[in-house]
């Protein structure tokens, strides 16, 4: 550790509050249209002279724009991801969720720490799964998640001889990157009641409707339904208590045929849960979103599915980034 390196953690909301107003000013749209310069782009941003200038630059010094000849550009492939029309992978919804959500949550990281509650008084339960305006905020976030994930979980997940998935918790990241993957496959999606008009939405959006079933439910608490002869059980693990993750998983168990494979998606993190960087800053806001929450290792997530009743647990390669990759756990009800 160095004097460089802790000024860089210190500072590192700069950079991501220039992004932030660069976004919701309407900077990156404004010169998508054509290069502007200074004066051109604080009148057409409703932005006073000198502060133009000042976040103009810094938008350049980290690589969002180009300045050439005094006139202003998006960078390369800016376009895509930051104005809104340009793409499937527009990431403005994510950054405004960061904005008025996580980045507020973040805030009281000292408080939540002290006292061990979740920030706002919301569960884990309440902003994933019951509270619809919570829910409705996640959207972009489930976007996102699916463009960076959702065709790694498919790939993982293990379902060339299963004709009937049941999909625990997915809230649309991946149950859709699997149904067409799997052409023939067909899902009954059992999710928290306020997920149900995202997930009824792209279903239909996508043409999916004839092949998924829904069943809007406190998942935590109800009996899944019988019939399926494998399961998809998507980002739990770091939500709860040891306790009530085996109760869900003996519950899937139970109506899973024998051999079932079961595939988990989870954010993948090491043993002293000291990396990488992402997954551990992931498993931190866990204590601020959550009563019991936090992230487990490979270890701990075998003996989770063990003590449920599975076997063959093994775990794919991590993929979708160093950052904060993902990998899917998967075991088999015993034959």
């Amino acid at each position: 550790m160095n004097f460089e390196r802790i000024l860089q953690v210190a500072l590192a909301f700069e950079p991501a509050q220039t992004l932030f107003a660069g976004h919701r000013l309407g900077i990156f749209k404004a010169v998508d249209e054509k290069p502007l310069n200074a004066a051109e782009l604080g009148q057409r941003c409703g932005l006073a002279p000198r502060a133009t200038v000042g976040l103009a630059d810094a938008l350049v010094a980290l690589g969002f724009l180009r300045k050439k000849d005094g006139l202003y550009s998006n960078a390369e492939d800016v376009s895509h991801f930051l104005v809104p029309g340009t793409g499937k992978n527009y990431l403005g919804g994510l950054i405004d969720y960061e904005i008025d959500n996580v980045y507020q949550v973040w805030a009281q990281t000292i408080p939540a720490v002290r006292e061990d509650k979740p920030v706002g008084g919301l569960t884990a339960w309440d902003y994933m799964y019951g509270d619809p305006e919570a829910c409705r905020q996640l959207k972009p976030v489930r976007h996102a998640l699916e463009e960076l994930y959702g065709d790694g979980v498919a790939r993982h997940s293990g379902f060339e001889n299963v004709n009937h998935v049941l999909a625990v918790a997915d809230a649309g990241r991946y149950m859709f990157r699997i149904l067409a993957a799997y052409p023939k496959l067909r899902m009954t999606i059992v999710d928290g009641p306020a997920n149900f008009e995202y997930i009824r939405e792209q279903a239909k959006r996508r043409g999916f409707e004839d092949r998924v079933t829904f069943m809007p439910c406190h998942f935590v608490e109800a009996e899944f339904p019988k019939g399926c002869d494998g399961a998809l059980i998507s980002e739990i693990i770091q939500n709860w208590d040891d306790e009530t993750l085996i109760r869900i998983f003996r519950r899937a168990r139970n109506v899973l045929p024998p051999g079932a494979p079961c595939a988990v998606p989870e954010f993948w993190i090491n043993e002293e849960k000291t990396g990488p960087v992402g997954s551990t800053m992931h498993n931190l806001q866990m204590v601020l979103r959550s009563e019991k929450g936090y992230h487990r290792s490979d270890s701990e997530i075998f003996r989770i599915l063990e003590q449920a009743g599975f076997e063959n647990m093994k775990v794919s390669p991590q993929f979708g980034g160093q950052g904060l990759p993902m990998a899917v756990y998967r075991a088999n009800v015993p034959a």
